[in-house]
């Protein structure tokens, strides 16, 4: 404790201390002031819908609002932030999530309602990933940030389940390539794109979202499996680009399914196991925790691997069916060969259900039953030619599939309507 005598400077001790009290008090109005402001705002564009706001986060300091409430400076020390513009021309009303960087699956909404004709602008960061979707989720629309494509404008023809789009191959990859169109019904190929050389791209080509293409060299050594994403707006051009990092030799992850931490071996296919029934087994994946995967490991064509728990009271069995691209086997935990699995992906704008066809007798045995829009099934067994059907509880649709993957691998099939499956 400090005692000052001399009255002068009791005086300005306490001046000074009312000073800070003053200022201290300001400062805390101010921001008080600031957030008020800001909860108007937010109040104001969210109308009853009452939603927290993701897309203009509150930095004290970091913008200030004009006479609306809307945001008029940007930080110039954040460069990586920018406004991005959203006008929906559509005949519906819209909402709009953002999707996590850190985590794919994790969506967030931060446009509730956008009515047609309305217009909203909002900051965001180059890459961000922006779904566009109405309530009945008829649609679903993908929007990229971008600095040089600030602006995104939803139109009627983007709201259309199936979208007519633009497709182009580029071919930077070492070797002469070929594209083939796969059709979903008939699994037939039917060339689209023939002789592209490295580095060098083919002419655009129509296609639709949701379409399959291989591309393959003339000595078919290696074949690369292309979807289009249906996350494309109508009119947009999809890229495919070719790399040699896609037709080199295979690599394999492995995800732990099992209740138990794995390891997995590389079977030398040089030592003999009888001679040293030890020694042909290479550990390649040691301690790998249940729902983990591992990193990619180099392997090739036909290569065996072995999948044990701690106390070896299983041992799975994997085969790599590729000769280029990755391989992604789950660990279960069952002794024998891996089984091949499949899961489907709801694209349609309502709830499906999936059955199970027998070839022997025709009959359907349901397996997923009520699988929502945007929504995933569980991981089923499936053997390769097995054949599902997807279908609404109306049944004014019906879709086949049928499973082609390989053991340990998990197939998905994505579920989207297109004219030519309705009934």
């Amino acid at each position: 404790q400090i005692v000052v005598n001399n009255s002068t400077n009791t005086f300005n001790i306490m001046n000074y201390n009312k000073r800070i009290i003053s200022s201290s008090l300001l400062t805390i109005v101010s921001i008080w002031l600031i957030g008020f402001m800001a909860w108007q705002d937010a109040t104001t564009t969210i109308g009853s819908q009452r939603r927290s706001w993701c897309a203009n986060a509150l930095v004290f300091g970091s913008f200030r609002f004009g006479s609306g409430g809307e945001e008029v400076e940007q930080n110039q020390e954040d460069s990586a932030e920018f406004p991005i513009s959203i006008t929906n021309n559509s005949k519906k009303h819209v909402h709009a999530n953002w999707v996590d960087p850190s985590n794919p699956k994790k969506e967030v909404q931060v446009i509730s309602d956008f009515a047609p004709g309305q217009s909203k602008t909002f900051s965001s960061h180059p890459g961000h990933r922006y779904v566009f979707y109405d309530e009945e989720r008829s649609f679903r629309v993908v929007h990229v940030a971008k600095k040089d494509k600030a602006s995104f404008v939803i139109r009627e023809e983007d709201t259309k389940p199936i979208r007519a789009v633009k497709v182009q191959f580029r071919n930077q990859a070492s070797k002469t390539i070929n594209v083939n169109w796969i059709s979903d019904k008939t699994s037939e190929e039917m060339s689209v794109v023939g002789g592209i050389i490295p580095n060098t791209e083919a002419d655009v080509v129509d296609s639709y979202t949701s379409h399959h293409f291989i591309a393959f060299d003339d000595e078919h050594s290696f074949r690369v499996e292309l979807e289009v994403d249906s996350g494309h707006a109508h009119g947009d051009l999809a890229t495919f680009t070719i790399t040699d990092d896609m037709i080199g030799p295979p690599k394999v992850i492995f995800v732990n399914a099992a209740e138990e931490t794995v390891h997995v071996y590389w079977v030398d296919p040089d030592v003999d196991p009888d001679v040293d029934p030890y020694g042909s087994e290479k550990p390649v994946v040691t301690s790998l925790q249940p729902n983990h995967q591992s990193s990619p490991v180099d392997t090739h064509h036909e290569h065996i691997f072995v999948a044990t728990d701690e106390g070896k009271t299983f041992r799975t069995q994997f085969v790599i069916a590729k000769y280029h691209g990755t391989e992604i086997f789950h660990i279960e935990g069952h002794d024998g060969v891996a089984r091949a699995m499949t899961k489907f992906i709801n694209m349609h704008d309502e709830s499906i259900h999936v059955n199970y066809v027998d070839a022997k007798t025709g009959e359907e045995h349901p397996v997923v039953r009520d699988l929502e829009p945007d929504e995933e099934s569980e991981i089923l067994i499936a053997h390769h030619g097995h054949k599902f059907v997807a279908f609404n509880e109306a049944r004014t649709f019906r879709r086949i599939f049928e499973h082609t993957g390989a053991v340990g691998r998990v197939e998905l099939h994505h579920v989207v309507t297109s004219p030519s499956d309705e009934l």
